[in-house]
């Protein structure tokens, strides 16, 4: 369990000190190669690659399967999740765009990034980026803390950002495991978190994967070409967002409202109210969705006897200009025994 943050170069370096950072902390690393622009690292059961462009590309694609085998590109690996992969596809900005990514907008040198760590019951790595002053970008690996007794639970996250959306307050941006995106662009779903289930109600026969977002349609296939369920997300949206994400806590007081970020299994058509069955899955640990406008970008704030950091979903900007997110945050709990 650890926590580290720093400044990072560019993507490589950002990486080369991920690894660092991982490997210390009892987690394996695959792969790393700075000539193919290539990582791969897992912990337990939690495996998550990567690709990069070069630095004026800005860009890194993120993918999760279910093992690792050396000589196979990230989107290739055991039982995939499909977000995007495109083996013949070279690493420019317009190909790993259509993968699960995260656009870390310019070259660097990035001013701050940290890092969460967990290695046990449940394992996960979480990363901020601040890119550039005031903006950031979110991307992570673990597996929920779960509710019940079901098969999988691990998951990846990206940040997906639309160019032709001006903020990321509407649904077709994609942040962490998002419960408000539903875009209609063809193969946006391949943009988004994915979680592994296995064996749920009316799932495809063989099916290992689901879909993070808040459409119930267009799910696509992994890269056995078996159907992904919908996995409805809780940051943004859902059920527990919908109703308590606007409650606006502040340090004076007190009153920190973060809401737990939940997913559900849905089986059925949703808005039919006939056959529809929800089913909640569990929750990720030691993450939470807050109303940040009493709150400064990564603020740390002690709750419970613990520090908790803040930190916008992108911008913290109410207008609506480029990656503003309003006060749309994240809260994420700084464990270090």
């Amino acid at each position: 369990m650890a926590f580290e943050t720093g400044q990072a170069a560019d993507i490589p370096d950002l990486i080369a000190k991920l690894s660092t950072f991982l490997q210390a902390n009892g987690w394996t690393e695959d792969q790393r190669d700075n000539t193919a622009k290539q990582f791969a690292f897992h912990k337990g059961t939690v495996y998550f690659s990567g690709r990069w462009g070069s630095d004026t590309a800005n860009i890194m694609s993120l993918h999760q399967a279910l093992g690792y085998t050396g000589g196979n590109a990230p989107g290739n690996h055991p039982n995939d999740s499909g977000q995007g992969y495109n083996a013949t596809s070279s690493q420019t900005r317009t190909n790993l765009f259509t993968e699960r990514n995260v656009d870390f907008v310019g070259t660097g040198p990035y001013p701050n990034y940290w890092f969460f760590e967990k290695d046990a019951s449940p394992a996960y790595i979480h990363v901020v980026v601040e890119v550039s002053t005031g903006l950031f970008v979110h991307f992570g690996s673990g597996t929920l803390s779960k509710f019940g007794d079901w098969t999988g639970g691990e998951y990846l996250y990206g940040h997906y950002h639309p160019s032709t959306n001006n903020n990321e307050l509407l649904g077709d941006s994609s942040i962490g495991l998002d419960g408000l995106g539903n875009s209609t662009s063809s193969t946006d779903e391949d943009r988004y978190a994915t979680l592994h289930i296995e064996g749920l109600e009316s799932q495809a026969v063989s099916g290992k994967w689901g879909v993070v977002w808040a459409r119930d349609t267009s799910l696509g296939t992994d890269t056995a070409a078996v159907a992904r369920a919908f996995i409805q997300g809780g940051l943004r949206g859902g059920p527990i967002a919908s109703d308590f994400g606007f409650f606006a806590g502040s340090p004076t007081t007190g009153l920190i409202p973060g809401y737990p970020i939940a997913l559900w299994h849905v089986n059925g058509d949703v808005g039919v109210g006939t056959g529809t069955k929800v089913r909640l899955l569990g929750y990720q640990a030691d993450v939470r969705g807050v109303n940040i406008r009493h709150f400064s970008p990564a603020q740390v704030v002690p709750y419970g006897g613990d520090d908790w950091l803040v930190f916008p979903m992108s911008l913290r900007d109410i207008n609506s200009v480029a990656r503003g997110s309003g006060y749309l945050g994240i809260a994420y709990k700084k464990v270090t025994a």
